[in-house]
């Protein structure tokens, strides 16, 4: 009898366990993004936009503090980098579990050795992250904040952009900040159906044990 109620408990716990899920963060893939790119005309190009795409102009000069931030208000995505601003409608049922992204410094022709960007995040719910800096030859200095931010969002920070002596006036270079938002997914811990069957399995097979044992 001791070995029937184990059992039922198994299955029982089964059951239970079927029920737990777990949250998977994802990118949203509409991410703020804002890059150094000079161009060949000797002007910095269109360096403000989403997914690298970029739709607006941004002049940024050396020591000076951008205030940026990156929002959902549950029908409109909008970036803000400087006075440069971009929208667009968006539409999700999904929940947001936080924001991941990059700051990085890709070391190429045409800019002064100690050429650098610092990044800072505001606190997201309980995490606060320190500032983020890339200097000149770093490649993606990565980042990320899980928290459980519901179906609507609002990040938002400062970052500096240092340099000294001239830059080439058409270097191949850039250097960028990239935030995205992660969506959370609902993700099954276990099968239901395979657990309960694995649970009802062992108690038939306890069953069968007794009987022969009876016999």
């Amino acid at each position: 009898m001791k070995s029937l109620i184990t059992l039922a408990s198994i299955v029982t716990g089964c059951a239970l366990m079927s029920t737990t899920a777990m949250a998977t963060p994802v990118p949203l893939g509409e991410a703020g993004f804002a890059k150094f790119d000079q161009t060949s005309n000797g002007t910095r190009g269109r360096d403000v936009g989403f997914n690298g795409i970029t739709t607006a102009d941004f002049t940024w000069t050396a020591g000076a503090e951008i205030d940026w931030s990156y929002e959902f208000d549950g029908a409109t995505l909008t970036f803000t980098w400087g006075d440069a601003t971009v929208s667009q409608a968006l539409t999700t049922t999904d929940k947001f579990a936080g924001f991941g992204g990059y700051v990085r410094n890709t070391a190429r022709s045409g800019l002064p050795d100690d050429f650098a960007l610092t990044v800072d995040i505001g606190p997201v719910g309980g995490t606060d992250l320190a500032p983020i800096t890339a200097n000149l030859g770093d490649d993606f200095v990565n980042f990320e904040i899980l928290e459980d931010l519901g179906s609507t969002f609002s990040v938002s920070g400062t970052a500096v952009a240092d340099w000294t002596g001239t830059i080439d006036a058409s270097p191949n270079s850039r250097f960028a900040f990239q935030i995205d938002a992660l969506i959370a997914e609902a993700v099954d811990v276990n099968e239901p159906g395979a657990l309960a069957l694995l649970g009802l399995g062992l108690l038939g097979m306890q069953m069968r044990r007794k009987r022969r044992l009876a016999a």
